[in-house]
């Protein structure tokens, strides 16, 4: 049993799906299966019950599940020590999180800024993977995250404070030469059986049913060419009209030789600043606090 199995056991607990649990790790539905299947056969037990949907836990599975949950709270208490105490050692460093869709967007100015203000707070970013960064923020991995996916929100409102910054909206991406081109705006219904590229890394999923997110995912009941996080491959692909992609529209704004089309209707989701509220602030966390408070994102899309 490893690390990697626990935390991909814990990712279709809270997906139900394989694939959405793979989506959101950044890694194949085949080495999150793998990883099921191997727990299964290490301790003779059948963890998931398969459905046309999805999966549900048997009974052995609510009783790993638990265990797992304890453990993960144990490792997550010792992270945290170790990490508030790397904190204390450091109180003029800030580590921000931010995901493969939002860190363009708060360069150079929002970060600019903020260091020309306070040059002596050192600033370090990392990038996960939206399932990672709640659990990377609490453990005290991560100071701060920039994402505009939050898993099971509602379930971390008493944990994390939050600021909405601005609105990211998912555009269908095109090149110049595909027949999509002259569209002023595409539905879900058009798109849906067109071949479509895909970036490795969960779209945010605000109000869309699972019917839309299937379709805009590509998942295994749908069609894709490419699944991959590496941006300039995905921009030639479109470009050269080898697929088309479906992206947040700062990814692509500057792909000066594609199109990008907007959903009817619009498809559009708030992106936050989070950090832990229960934690007890260095100076340099209350500074950081008050500038995203403070920060006026009039220029910013909503």
């Amino acid at each position: 049993m490893t690390l990697t199995q626990i935390t991909y056991f814990t990712a279709v607990c809270e997906y139900k799906n394989v694939t959405k649990a793979a989506n959101a790790l950044f890694v194949s539905r085949t080495a999150v299966s793998r990883a099921l299947k191997d727990l299964e056969n290490e301790w003779d037990l059948v963890l998931f019950k398969r459905s046309r949907t999805g999966v549900e836990l048997t009974e052995d599975g609510e009783r790993v599940r638990d265990i797992f949950t304890d453990f993960n709270n144990a490792y997550m208490a010792l992270k945290k020590s170790v990490n508030d105490r790397r904190r204390a050692q450091n109180r003029q460093e800030l580590r921000i999180g931010i995901t493969t869709t939002t860190g363009s967007m708060f360069f150079p100015d929002f970060f600019g800024g903020f260091k020309q203000k306070y040059p002596d707070i050192r600033l370090r970013f990392t990038e996960h993977n939206a399932f990672d960064s709640i659990n990377a923020m609490l453990s005290g991995a991560i100071d701060f995250f920039i994402t505009p996916h939050i898993i099971n929100e509602s379930a971390y409102n008493d944990v994390i404070e939050k600021v909405a910054t601005y609105t990211t909206e998912l555009v269908y991406c095109v090149s110049l030469q595909n027949p999509f081109s002259t569209r002023m705006a595409v539905t879900d219904a058009e798109i849906d059986p067109l071949e479509k590229a895909s970036l490795l890394t969960p779209l945010p999923s605000g109000d869309l049913t699972d019917d839309e997110l299937r379709q805009l995912l590509n998942d295994e009941e749908g069609l894709f060419f490419i699944r991959t996080s590496q941006q300039q491959l995905l921009h030639k692909i479109v470009a050269e009209d080898f697929s088309t992609i479906v992206l947040p529209r700062e990814i692509a704004e500057g792909w000066n030789d594609i199109r990008m089309i907007p959903f009817e209707p619009p498809k559009k989701f708030p992106v936050y600043i989070i950090w832990d509220k229960a934690l007890k602030p260095s100076n340099a966390h209350k500074l950081f606090q008050q500038y995203v408070k403070q920060y006026n994102y009039q220029n910013y899309p909503k």
